[in-house]
């Protein structure tokens, strides 16, 4: 794996990370690909949600994937889960590892400097991880394919202008308003607003070539 793809799996890693935390809070999934652009190449991706919707359609297919083994391992940084998902109907099974931090990593903005704070969230977020992993080891990338065109017609109907690709440090700042005070970061400058909407026209105006 080169170091773009390395890159480019540790953004959408985060974003699934994000993920898993709105799910928890209640918040329903409807992000199902990742669209950003890495340097000059555009990146598309399958998110956590969009796993779990493929394999529900691989459910009414007749084979529906269980999760059936987990194993959590507790480190002095990080947790690790091991998932075994199983094909009901064939009874094939496939296993998963994933990892997550005890600890987030933030901006105080306060005395300017970078800190971290215990993650409340951490065994969830390597348990749905590894069991996301798991469960993707059944899907073919024919099928990834064909939901991906889905959704993007999809989306496309639900919105009369042309769709913007974002850049990876938009679509973070993006999904980590969410949570974090509601207040997003320009990735420019690090001035804060209070939607991304305006974050993304003070780019335009202030950041642009």
């Amino acid at each position: 794996m080169s170091q773009q793809q390395e890159s480019e799996f540790e953004i959408m890693d985060a974003l699934d990370e994000q993920q898993i935390v709105d799910e928890i809070k209640g918040h329903v999934l409807e992000q199902f690909f990742y669209e950003f652009t890495q340097g000059n190449k555009q990146v598309v991706g399958i998110s956590y949600a969009g796993i779990k919707s493929v394999c529900q359609k691989l459910s009414n297919d007749g084979h529906p994937i269980s999760i059936e083994e987990m194993h959590v391992d507790v480190g002095p940084e990080t947790i690790s889960a091991l998932a075994c998902a199983v094909d009901l109907t064939t009874k094939e099974k496939r296993w998963g590892a994933a990892e997550a931090s005890k600890t987030i990593t933030f901006f105080d903005y306060r005395d300017k400097t970078e800190k971290t704070k215990p993650n409340p969230f951490t065994r969830a977020v390597a348990v749905s991880k590894a069991q996301r992993n798991a469960m993707r080891n059944f899907v073919p990338e024919v099928v990834i394919q064909e939901a991906y065109k889905e959704w993007k017609a999809k989306k496309g109907q639900q919105q009369t202008e042309k769709p913007v690709v974002m850049t990876a440090a938009e679509l973070q700042a993006r999904e980590a308003a969410k949570n974090f005070d509601k207040r997003v970061v320009c990735p420019d400058c690090q001035a804060r607003f209070s939607t991304f909407e305006k974050m993304t026209s003070h780019r335009k105006e202030s950041h642009s070539q």
